[in-house]
């Protein structure tokens, strides 16, 4: 029991750690991906 309780917090503060900034790369990927789309489509 005390494993699981030490363990839930730790894995929490990681997935809210770590689950913002790959969002904010999946984001900047899409960006990007989008923009050179673009750039290709009007040159």
């Amino acid at each position: 029991m005390a494993e699981t309780q030490s363990g839930r917090p730790v894995r929490r503060r990681t997935t809210t750690a770590v689950g913002p900034t790959v969002e904010i790369v999946l984001l900047v990927l899409v960006a990007v991906s989008l923009g050179s789309v673009l750039l290709a489509t009007v040159t």
